[in-house]
């Protein structure tokens, strides 16, 4: 999602050093982007087990080690550590002024994340503050032929040719379908007659879909098997 903007970074500065903060659970896909020098990563399980020693070491990491920080999320906490990453800071915020009075006035710049238009096209608007001419199209994450031969080679093992792709896992736990209507949904799909596949990471949350996956005649379930 953010490999225009670090692309156009790169080319404006002359090739800086990137660093990048992300959930652990999408550091797999931050491997995948080029120029990357380093990736800094938050846990959700870390902040269960001890959240202020992850915040100290999250902290000692960034504090004050950047000229910029672009944050494209509207978050609390993520706002914080652009904050405390640079002086010069650029944030999305809500526009709610309840939430984001506070980020107006302590972001160098900020813009409203638009839910109505593309998350590509949000995650470029910190290219308009900061004044950075870009052409209006978006390059796909490289993947590798390697990747690309193993997904075909499980395909072929199913006979699998056309097929549906199912994603029901999500970031957090509570934006996930209940299983009883993601079971009816995926009942429903199945009587389709197309293939459909079942994808998702390797991590917890995943992990406890796989094992409540219904088993079906056109399901497939591809959980930790697709990363890239």
């Amino acid at each position: 999602m953010s490999s225009k903007l670090i692309k156009e970074l790169n080319k404006y500065y002359l090739s800086p050093q990137i660093d990048l903060l992300v959930n652990d659970d999408t550091v797999e896909v931050a491997k995948l982007l080029p120029k990357i020098n380093y990736i800094h990563t938050f846990s959700y399980q870390k902040k269960l087990d001890n959240q202020w020693l992850q915040e100290k070491n999250i902290i000692k990491n960034i504090f004050k080690k950047y000229d910029l920080s672009i944050n494209l999320t509207s978050s609390d906490r993520s706002v914080i550590y652009a904050l405390l990453a640079a002086n010069t800071s650029i944030s999305a915020i809500e526009k709610d002024n309840k939430k984001s009075w506070w980020k107006k006035i302590l972001l160098t710049n900020y813009y409203y994340f638009d839910f109505n238009n593309h998350i590509l096209c949000n995650n470029l608007e910190s290219l308009n503050l900061l004044e950075i001419n870009y052409e209006n199209s978006l390059p796909s994450i490289p993947v590798s032929n390697r990747a690309i031969d193993n997904i075909k080679s499980k395909l072929r093992k199913y006979g699998i040719a056309n097929f549906v792709i199912f994603h029901p896992s999500a970031q957090y736990k509570y934006k996930i379908y209940p299983q009883h209507l993601r079971d009816e949904l995926i009942g429903y799909l199945n009587k389709l007659g197309i293939p459909i596949l079942i994808t998702g990471s390797r991590n917890s949350i995943d992990a406890e879909i796989k094992k409540e996956l219904p088993l079906l005649s056109n399901v497939f379930d591809l959980i930790g098997e697709t990363n890239l």
